[in-house]
């Protein structure tokens, strides 16, 4: 409980205690990585105020924060058939029963090890969207492999 109260001191919200679900507010998201791992993430710009607030926050508990911005990308995938997408290279069950917002899951897809978190869902089409961070080393295998897994349905590529 005193970890999660100092978490919560610098994140402005608590973070999951549920197995494969994440929290957020704003541009902070914390997703469930393990019973005593959570994955931080933030905006570009707010990463080193949260490390150092987390630091200061967490010294008097037995814990270890790391940076781990320059290890990972993320690439959004959204859309009506982004389920299907996914759905053609991991093993997730990805109905909306069993995978909706706010869960995420480490798995593989399509051989790349990503942590999957559904961020949204489009209120008016029922369109999910979701966060894949993948290992920067695996960034350019992945993007390649969504473009020929959603080549069906008319994909349209958008960076950001």
């Amino acid at each position: 409980p005193a970890f999660v109260a100092a978490v919560e001191k610098v994140l402005g919200f608590a973070v999951p205690t549920v197995p494969n679900t994440a929290t957020g507010k704003g541009k902070k998201s914390a997703l469930w990585m393990g019973p005593d791992e959570w994955l931080i993430v933030t905006a570009p710009d707010g990463g080193q105020k949260v490390l150092a607030g987390l630091q200061d926050k967490l010294a008097a508990h037995h814990v270890a924060v790391f940076d781990v911005s320059d290890s990972r990308t993320i690439i959004a995938l959204s859309g009506k058939n982004a389920r299907e997408v996914l759905i053609k290279g991991c093993g997730i069950d990805f109905h909306p029963r069993a995978f909706g917002p706010d869960r995420c899951a480490q798995s593989t897809l399509a051989l790349a090890h990503v942590m999957i978190h559904q961020t949204a869902l489009n209120k008016k089409t029922a369109a999910p969207t979701y966060h894949l961070y993948v290992h920067r080393s695996f960034a350019q295998y992945l993007w390649a492999w969504l473009e020929d897994a959603a080549g069906e349905y008319g994909v349209g590529v958008i960076t950001d």
